[in-house]
């Protein structure tokens, strides 16, 4: 109980001493220093309490969290701090929006039974920051589907949109599945729109669809969704366009991604569906096929295998140091091949040939469907090069 002895010391010192600390303490780098000191003790303590993993220290753990939430609705200083230790540690997801206006704090309740505990905070027009919980958001606003959204669900990214009134368009995506398991291998997201009106955050209406307006959408994902992009560049299963102003959100047919998006067009109050679309960031040439197969990584390149249909499969690969909206340095089209007699895990592969070399594309079934295993390239039917694939 020493640890959380002290816990308290450093809340109760925290709450008298630093309330609206953000007019009197100038940040660091993004970094209040009286917020990261107690940021880390309060780690700490988490993390001697998860190594007990038991009865009394999980609850131990809540009120710890408890005590966090507490200080972040105290101390207005917390919506402009560049939080570390705590954004890092496993059990918490500090989501905020790009314009830092809007920032939703969640962490596990109960690991158990997967409830989570979460707190909504943000700057209103007059620069006034509020931070509530489910209960007094309640009663700022009667609407329980936004009450649900926001206090029961994984806050994911937030993205925003200029309008037309000066105000912001804030797009929040949560992460349905609260248990952490995964449904038929599927995972379930929803997009939900909200303004900050006045000194309120507000749900908005803001997503046309077949003349509809709604304010969310659902979207279920095969996991095998999230082997699309190397960590190097990550896309995620919904992006914007900010350029044009476009909502991407990602499609799937009978569970099988096919890295095609649903695209919204914001003008300047809605997002009005505008049919389907390549991904924006995917360079122009590639834009036609029929979905994704593979996308993998090799110790110098990246490769994209898309179906074109018809039994032809599409091979083009980057360099790793360049980007996939760059042309690919090499594009080459093949099909599906079996491969006797090898006495391996391998019978099946996709065959690229290109001015005498082949590029052989391994395939190896796992838990759920095949998965590029491995890169063979071929001269004269001899192996000179075999790459692992990530």
């Amino acid at each position: 109980m020493k640890y959380y002895a002290f816990a308290i010391i450093i809340y109760v010192v925290t709450l008298v001493g630093c309330s609206n600390k953000e007019s009197v303490e100038r940040p660091v780098n993004g970094v209040y220093p009286h917020l990261l000191k107690i940021e880390k003790e309060f780690v700490q303590e988490l993390d001697l309490l998860a190594k007990k993993d038991d009865i009394s220290s999980s609850k131990e753990k809540v009120k710890i969290k408890e005590q966090i939430f507490d200080l972040i609705a105290r101390d207005t200083a917390t919506l402009s701090h560049e939080f570390g230790p705590l954004s890092e540690n496993e059990e918490f997801d500090i989501v905020t929006s790009p314009d830092k206006r809007l920032r939703i704090y969640v962490t596990d309740c109960d690991t158990e039974m997967g409830a989570s505990m979460n707190l909504v905070q943000y700057r209103d027009s007059s620069g006034t920051i509020h931070t509530i919980n489910a209960e007094q958001y309640t009663q700022q606003n009667g609407n329980t589907d936004a009450v649900q959204l926001l206090f029961e669900h994984w806050s994911h990214r937030i993205f925003e949109f200029p309008c037309k009134d000066g105000t912001k368009l804030y797009v929040i995506t949560f992460d349905a599945n609260l248990d952490g398991e995964l449904l038929n291998h599927s995972l379930t997201y929803i997009l939900a729109t909200y303004k900050i009106k006045g000194n309120q955050l507000e749900p908005e209406e803001a997503f046309v669809t077949n003349d509809k307006t709604t304010q969310n959408i659902e979207r279920i994902f095969n996991d095998s969704y999230f082997w699309f992009y190397p960590e190097e560049q990550h896309y995620d299963f919904a992006e914007v366009d900010s350029v044009n102003n476009i909502l991407y959100v990602g499609n799937e047919i009978d569970n099988y991604p096919i890295d095609r998006y649903q695209c919204f067009q914001f003008n300047g109050t809605h997002l009005t569906e505008k049919g389907e679309s390549a991904p924006f960031w995917l360079h122009p040439s590639l834009h036609k096929y029929e979905r994704i197969c593979y996308l993998c990584t090799s110790e110098s390149h990246y490769i994209r295998i898309d179906d074109m249909g018809q039994g032809i499969y599409r091979y083009a690969s980057w360099p790793r140091n360049t980007r996939f909206s760059d042309a690919p340095s090499l594009v080459i089209f093949g099909k599906e091949t079996r491969i006797a007699d090898r006495g391996d895990r391998f019978n099946r592969a996709l065959s690229f040939v290109n001015d005498g070399y082949e590029y052989r594309i391994l395939l190896i079934l796992g838990r759920w469907g095949l998965y590029a295993d491995e890169i063979e390239i071929l001269n004269n039917g001899k192996v000179i090069q075999k790459t692992y694939l990530e």
